[in-house]
């Protein structure tokens, strides 16, 4: 085969993709509907032999025309005479039939090309850099040419990021193939039955941005430590991005729910935990140390600083598990303009991370504090008006789940209450009977595809910080 017209000075290997340029060629010879399979914007300049690229520019034409794409067809646009090794290019076309991959492999040749066409060209134009650094350095022009060259480097990185819009069928057929590749869909593994009830989803699916809303000190953090170390148990990266609680803390919290050694044992190792209780912390300990698990303690950053955070998480562990992203909590993040008004804060930060979620195909959860509204009601179960920002900022999520323990509002409400309104007050929690105190509703006041009006109970236990199942007697079984 012929090199490239130009030539690379570089002692590595040049970035080529030929056995994908092979496959895809043969697999749109072998069938001509191959070629609307493929949804990148995939050109002849990409390919790295030059005989392919003036194949695929054939079968464009051909395509354009209307006509079959054959190995037949493609020879007129073809000089005859053409050699490729000991071959004639009629038995070379006959090779790449045999060679040619399965259709639904075609569209990830065409990207793997692109990148390593990519690859070429950033070689190409960083040796113009260096040369103009090194030769032209000390000319009036030296710096425009540098500010063209890195325009040009931009340009073409735009480019080639640019993907053509997928038609709709196409989306559907993607998400359908990796449902069936991965026997439901693609997302974070949910642990207690009872949030896959009201969610009425298996996963924190891929691409999806989530909310939880529940008041403080109402155990929103011990919920989502549960639900993040189920997702690290099954593979998934976790990143947690926390203005609330140390990496300690969030690790002794999932030591306490996992082993049941509470947080006033874990202070006190010797005096208050057995050696087999020391050991399991430290063996814990040793083994989150081994999981793709990053605690962010953060202060006053702003959006962009925790995207970019996420970013960088994600590119650790990209080609894995989905990943899943906690924020705990959106108030506590600084707002671009702190004038603002709740609801545009609220709007401006889900936006962002809603985008995220679909452009990097992660699972986002962002935690919601109570903002109040709700303690000027009779009934406090939460509603859409709850939300940080209030009901207008449900629009970007896929799903919020509240998790509401009503003793907490009871004692609240009948500590300042009068004589008259016990009774009202007392009426309104019957409903959670003797257990009120241990007791926790969930359930979702926005699904995209759930039913709203499912709500599902759980047990507090307080002393682990932990939430169980009702119906089962195992105890981490209960939790998972």
């Amino acid at each position: 085969m012929t090199a490239p017209a130009r030539n690379l000075q570089t002692s590595r290997s040049v970035p080529e993709s030929l056995l994908a340029e092979q496959q895809l060629i043969g697999a749109i010879m072998m069938n001509g509907d191959a070629f609307d399979a493929i949804r990148h914007p995939l050109e002849p300049e990409h390919f790295y032999e030059p005989l392919h690229g003036k194949i695929y520019e054939a079968m464009k034409q051909l395509r354009a025309d209307g006509k079959r794409i054959t190995t037949v067809s493609i020879m007129p646009f073809i000089r005859s005479a053409m050699k490729v090794g000991d071959l004639t290019v009629a038995e070379y076309l006959a090779l790449l039939v045999n060679s040619a991959c399965m259709v639904i492999m075609v569209n990830q040749h065409a990207e793997d090309i692109i990148r390593a066409a990519a690859a070429r060209w950033a070689i190409e134009d960083a040796e113009d850099m260096i040369a103009a650094a090194y030769d032209r350095w000390g000319t009036a022009g030296f710096l425009d040419e540098i500010d063209s060259l890195s325009q040009k480097i931009r340009t073409r990185c735009m480019e080639l990021s640019a993907k053509e819009h997928a038609r709709p069928g196409d989306s559907y057929m993607d998400r359908f193939n990796a449902s069936a590749a991965n026997q439901g869909s693609v997302g974070v593994a949910v642990g207690l039955s009872e949030l896959r009830k009201v969610l009425n989803e298996d996963v924190f699916e891929a691409g999806n941005f989530y909310g939880l809303l529940s008041a403080s000190n109402e155990g929103k953090t011990s919920l989502t430590i549960q639900i993040m170390l189920h997702a690290l148990k099954c593979g998934h990266p976790v990143l947690f991005l926390s203005y609330d609680q140390s990496q300690g803390q969030c690790v002794a919290q999932m030591i306490a729910q996992v082993y049941g050694i509470d947080s006033k044992q874990q202070k006190n190792p010797h005096g208050l935990m057995s050696q087999s209780e020391q050991d399991q912390s430290i063996n814990f300990a040793t083994w989150i140390n081994t999981q793709p698990i990053d605690i962010i303690r953060c202060h006053r950053e702003s959006n962009p600083r925790l995207i970019g955070y996420a970013k960088n998480f994600i590119a650790k562990h990209k080609g894995g598990k989905t990943p899943f992203i906690v924020i705990d909590h959106i108030k506590k993040i600084k707002p671009r303009d702190e004038r603002q008004s709740p609801d545009r804060i609220a709007g401006e930060i889900n936006v962002e991370w809603k985008s995220f979620a679909d452009e990097t195909k992660t699972a986002v959860l962002m935690l919601n504090q109570r903002n109040g509204e709700g303690d000027r009601r009779l009934n406090p179960r939460p509603i859409s008006k709850d939300l940080y920002g209030g009901a207008g900022a449900r629009e970007d999520y896929d799903a919020i789940v509240y998790l509401y323990r009503p003793e907490k509002y009871r004692k609240d409400m009948l500590a300042t209450a009068g004589p008259k309104d016990h009774a009202n007050i007392t009426a309104v929690f019957a409903e959670f009977g003797a257990d009120i105190e241990t007791v926790a509703e969930i359930g979702v006041i926005k699904s995209r595809f759930g039913d709203t009006s499912v709500t599902q109970r759980l047990k507090f236990e307080a002393r682990y910080t932990r939430y169980v199942s009702m119906r089962s007697e195992d105890p981490q079984g209960r939790m998972i």
